[in-house]
């Protein structure tokens, strides 16, 4: 249905608009109109010229207003994002004028999808100015229902701290009797051992559970926008009363209600920006450190959330499976043939001096109380549940612990992570742009701390940790590391030497680490074959799975490499991978914080590694720019001075690459022709007549080769006896285009050349001597324009290299 500009409402059909064939029902086929789409006019080139976006109200006042197209040459249309599109090919709508008269515009058109809802059209009695009339309808239509957010959640605040233990440990003794476990072989890895102890875990976790499902269960709490904490009781009452008044004015639309509702609306807005101001004075008044404070300022809606969720993005199952490829750049870990292989090598090498002991309950109760974290892993057990059930749990928790140890393996359930994944930026453009958060459970972190405890101590009290590694250690941290760098950069100066400092940053590094290699390194600082078959189960059949906004999960994945993200043990193990970088850094030094390395020396002289990276650089700028420019340069050496001097400009620019000291207004000649590098126009000379010769030599290709005038074959030209008698004769042509062919230009190289060529000879025999000739020229043309625009024909850093004759 088309509303257009008249004095009376008029239907128009489609075919009469769009000049298409008319299905009888004037109507097109669309999408619905949302009245919180974006609607935008677009021209020719695309470009947005307007956008129009409607308000959110009952009835929508719909006044549009598009753009008018004065000219009919010029195109211009129309398209409605995600609702409706242009069908015709014409280059504009097509409606009548008040006269009657049909005229080309884009105006006076307004688009709806149901007629029957437009209620109270009217049109302006004259046109305006541009002879066009304001339409103005309203548009009655529902609001569309916004999409609701629930989750399931515990109310952890109402579990009570002197029953919830009792309750825990009256489950956990009805569902665990540790005196009726089968017998254990300690040595063998079989899959029996992995049930036991994945057995114990699942009733460790139901016990909890279903002491928490009678104290605090699972309930479905739709997430509702924050209330606005300034706003009392007494400025609601304000606010209806000013309502009221309102809807009195429009009762009587008398001077005295007006007043009286202007009056109260001010008092309204006046209180309420008091009482968000003192809000917010007395909320950062109380923040006492900087995370407080920013933490505030986000809850008040001051400062935005650094991250967002890239959920509207990608969809949870494609980031689940980009998350797991970045962690399966190796193959998976053979565990039987890596225990074999590392059990016979630490025979030959002798007992293995590190094991795992077992835990007191004292000891899973002070590394619960280290637990903060306030997120659920898989297993949807809290650590602050953890610690409120804690009386019940430490001796439960101890046992299952030193059975893991005792047996080598890790839980099953302990190996699924959740993962939370939030965007790096504000509209991420793929997966990469993407941050994983993955969440662990939080038993499983508080056996991970023990193990690393008693590693950490081992490594320390013998002292295998590399000290140059400041990246999780007790007493270090990235200034630690950053204050070793500078004093011993200080230290050098005082010593008069300079420093050289390579940094480097590995992508993916925590992500793609050979479980195989990482195993390998753990026997070679002293872990027994018992502590690696738990390390090996530690890190092998590991699943992810990313969580939806509902808090569900998609299918888990698989992953094969890297170390656990969000693990208490992965740090540690990474810092054991790359424990051994000392050993092949014989002449330098280095400096380490996790996966961010730096390598520095200290010497007197830059000499000789100066001239070493110049070399380097020639090499790339020679391999992998040069060549661009050496492709078939007979093709295109008809090119303007302009074009010349664009192709000239790449070739400086690797020239100042090679350099990487030249100051920005010197000339960049000189330091060409130090390199030996002829320019751009002279090295397409050099390889024209070197294709020339080859061509003449070997006669073919017959197309090109017949062009071709050797003086051998015509004795009747003559030369002058005063120069040497040049390999083939040319001519001038009458038109430049000709003059600038493959066989005119190779000629005139050839004649100009100061020495006599033979066909006898292989083209590469001149190679040599056509440089030197070509490289002369050069030589000469910046000899000759120091001369006449007073430049420095050799810069100072080049005395010892540059020489003219």
């Amino acid at each position: 249905m088309f509303l257009a500009a008249a004095p009376r409402f008029q239907r128009l059909p489609v075919s009469q608009i769009f000049e298409l064939p008319d299905a009888g029902d004037g109507r097109l086929s669309a999408s619905p109109i949302l009245p919180i789409e974006s609607y935008k006019l677009l021209k020719k080139s695309a470009a947005p010229l307007q956008r129009r976006h409607r308000t959110r109200r009952f009835q929508y006042q719909c006044s549009e207003s598009l753009r008018q197209t004065r000219h009919l040459s010029e195109k211009a249309h129309c398209t409605i994002q995600l609702a409706l599109t242009q069908q015709c090919t014409h280059t504009h709508h097509v409606t009548y004028s008040t006269d009657g008269s049909l005229h080309a515009t884009c105006i006076d058109l307004a688009i709806v999808k149901q007629p029957d809802l437009v209620k109270d059209f009217k049109v302006s009695p004259a046109p305006f100015a541009a002879r066009h009339h304001f339409i103005h309808f309203n548009y009655c239509m529902r609001l569309p229902t916004s999409e609701t957010s629930s989750r399931y959640t515990r109310s952890i605040s109402k579990i009570s701290p002197s029953t919830f233990p009792t309750a825990v440990a009256s489950s956990l003794n009805n569902k665990i009797d540790m005196e009726s476990l089968p017998h254990i072989d300690l040595i063998s890895t079989d899959t029996d051992n992995c049930a036991v102890i994945d057995r114990l875990v699942a009733e460790v976790t139901d016990g909890i559970l279903e002491a928490l499902d009678v104290a605090a269960p699972l309930r479905l709490t739709t997430l509702r926008a924050k209330v606005k904490p300034w706003v009392t009781q007494e400025l609601r009452k304000l606010m209806r009363s000013r309502d009221d008044a309102y809807r009195s004015y429009l009762r009587s639309l008398s001077a005295s209600a007006l007043a009286r509702y202007k009056q109260l609306r001010r008092s309204v807005k006046n209180l309420l920006d008091t009482a968000k101001n003192t809000y917010i004075s007395n909320k950062l008044a109380s923040a006492s450190s900087p995370a407080d404070y920013w933490r505030t300022m986000r809850g008040i809606g001051i400062a935005s959330h650094s991250t967002s969720l890239p959920l509207k993005f990608f969809t949870p199952d494609q980031l689940c499976r980009y998350y797991a490829s970045v962690s399966s750049a190796s193959p998976a870990i053979n565990a039987d043939a890596v225990t074999a292989s590392l059990a016979s090598a630490s025979d030959q090498l002798g007992a293995a001096t590190f094991g795992f002991q077992h835990v007191t309950p004292l000891d899973v109760e002070l590394a619960l109380k280290k637990c903060r974290s306030s997120s659920c892993g898989s297993d949807g057990i809290s650590a602050s549940v953890l610690r409120l059930a804690s009386p019940a749990l430490y001796g439960h928790l101890a046992e299952v612990f030193n059975l893991s140890f005792d047996l080598g393996v890790f839980p099953t359930v302990w190996k699924s992570a959740s993962v939370v994944a939030l965007a790096k930026v504000p509209s991420p453009a793929s997966p990469s742009d993407t941050r994983p958060i993955s969440l662990l459970p939080e038993m499983s972190k508080v056996l991970e701390r023990l193990a690393h405890a008693q590693l950490i101590d081992y490594l320390n009290r013998q002292n295998l940790l590399d000290t140059s590694q400041h990246g999780f250690k007790a007493a270090h941290s990235t200034q630690t590391a950053l204050l070793e760098l500078t004093d011993a950069v200080r230290s050098a100066i005082e010593k008069k030497k300079v420093t050289l400092l390579v940094s480097f940053d590995f992508s993916k590094a925590f992500d793609t680490i050979d479980h195989s290699l990482l195993i390998e390194k753990l026997r070679s600082v002293g872990c027994n074959t018992l502590s690696l078959r738990w390390f090996i189960s530690y890190l092998s059949d590991r699943r992810i799975a990313v969580r939806h906004e509902n808090g569900s999960l998609t299918a888990s994945c698989s992953t094969t490499s890297g170390i656990p993200q969000g693990s208490v043990l992965g740090p540690l193990l990474f810092a054991v991978f790359v424990n051994d970088l000392h050993t092949v850094l014989q002449h330098s030094n280095h400096i380490v914080y996790a996966d961010d390395t730096q390598i520095s020396l200290h010497t007197t002289t830059l000499i000789a590694y100066c001239n070493s990276l110049q070399t380097v650089r020639k090499t790339l700028a020679t391999a992998l720019v040069l060549p661009h420019l050496d492709y078939a340069p007979a093709v295109y050496d008809s090119v303007t001075q302009e074009q010349n001097l664009r192709l000239q400009r790449v070739q400086n620019a690797c020239v100042r690459f090679v350099y990487g000291s030249i100051p920005r207004t010197a000339h960049v000649t000189p330091y060409r022709l130090a390199l030996g590098w002829l320019s751009v126009r002279r090295r397409r000379e050099m390889r024209i007549a070197l294709l020339a010769l080859e061509i003449l030599r070997g006669g073919s290709p017959s197309q090109l080769r017949t062009p071709f005038k050797l003086l051998a074959d015509h004795p009747e030209i003559r030369t002058s006896p005063r120069r040497i008698r040049p390999l083939v004769y040319y001519n001038a042509k009458r038109t430049g285009a000709l003059t600038k062919s493959f066989t005119h230009t190779a000629s005139r190289i050839l004649s100009a050349l100061p020495f006599e060529i033979t066909l006898a000879n292989p083209a590469s025999t001149y190679k040599k001597l056509i440089f030197n000739h070509l490289f002369s020229l050069d030589k000469n043309y910046w000899k000759t324009r120091c001369t006449t625009e007073n430049l420095t024909l050799i810069p100072p850093s080049l005395t010892n290299i540059l020489t003219f004759t």
